[in-house]
C-alpha cells in the first residue's frame, strides 16, 4: 500500500540524524528550499524540502504519491491530498523525527546530539578524522547504546548509532558538500540500517539549494485543510 510504504520511508531508522530546534548559522538561515531524490532500491521518492526559521520543516513529495509532511517541535504531520487522510505522529524526543533532521543536522558538527540530551564520553583521532563518542539520555538507553560522530576539518562525515549490545542501528554518511548562501549543505546522504542479511541501504541526493529565498505560497502558507480526519499516533 502506497500510504504505508511512504510512511515507512519517512519514519525509518534515520532517527539518528540530528535533534536541532534551530540549525547552527541560524542568524543567516531563515528559509531553505532543496530538491531531493531518495532511493532504497525500490521506487524512487522525489520532492522538495523546505525550512522556515525558527524550526518549521515541510517536505512535499511529488512522486510516486503526492504527500505533505510538516515537522514542528515533537510533532510530525503527514497529509495525503488524494486520499484526504492525515496522520499526526507525536514523539517524546526530537531525535526520533527523521529525514529532515538528517539533512539539517549537517549544519552542526555534533548533529545536535548535545541538545538532544547526549553527553560526550570521549574523542580520538584516526588520521585526519576526529571521532567523538556520545552516551544517550536516559530516555533512549533501551534503544541506543552510543552515538559515534566522525568529522573531517570541522565538517561532518558520518553519524552512527549502535544499540546497547554494540550492534549497528543506523549509519548516516554525508558527502558532496556544496556552498549556498554562505553555508555548507550535503549533496548526498547515504543511510545504512541494521546488520546482517536484513541490512537496508538508502541514498538521498539533494540539488538546487535555495537559501533565504521566498518560499512558494503552497509551502509558506501550508495548513491542513479543514475537515480532514487526523489519526494521532505516539512515536
Amino acid at each position: 500500500m502506497a500510504v504505508l510504504r511512504l510512511l515507512a520511508l519517512l519514519l525509518g531508522a534515520q532517527l539518528a540524524a540530528a535533534a536541532v530546534a534551530q540549525p547552527a548559522g541560524a542568524q543567516s538561515l531563515q528559509t531553505l528550499a532543496v530538491d531531493f531524490v531518495r532511493n532504497d532500491g525500490g521506487e524512487a521518492v522525489r520532492g522538495t524540502l523546505y525550512f522556515q526559521a525558527p524550526e518549521r520543516v515541510l517536505i512535499r513529495v511529488s512522486e510516486p504519491t503526492l504527500q505533505w509532511s510538516e515537522f514542528s517541535g515533537h510533532t510530525l504531520l503527514i497529509y495525503y491530498p488524494a486520499e484526504q487522510r492525515a496522520f499526526r505522529f507525536i514523539s517524546r524526543n526530537r531525535l526520533l523525527i527523521p529525514f529532515a533532521r538528517s539533512f539539517l543536522g549537517f549544519l552542526r558538527p555534533d548533529f545536535g546530539l548535545a541538545e538532544a540530551g547526549f553527553s560526550l564520553r570521549h574523542s580520538r583521532r584516526r588520521g585526519e578524522l576526529l571521532l567523538t563518542v556520545w552516551d544517550p539520555p536516559r530516555s533512549l538507553r533501551r534503544t541506543i547504546g552510543q552515538a559515534l560522530v566522525g568529522t573531517d576539518r570541522g565538517g561532518p562525515v558520518f553519524l552512527q548509532l549502535d544499540d546497547p549490545q554494540g550492534r549497528l542501528l543506523t549509519r548516516t554518511e554525508y558527502s558532496q558538500a556544496c556552498q549556498a548562501g554562505g553555508l555548507s549543505f550535503p549533496g548526498r546522504i547515504v543511510v545504512v540500517e541494521g546488520d546482517g542479511p536484513g541490512q537496508r541501504r538508502e541514498e538521498s541526493l539533494y540539488t538546487n539549494h535555495l537559501v533565504n529565498a521566498r518560499l512558494p505560497p503552497e509551502a509558506a502558507s501550508f495548513r491542513l485543510p479543514a475537515g480532514i480526519p487526523v489519526q494521532e499516533l505516539q512515536w
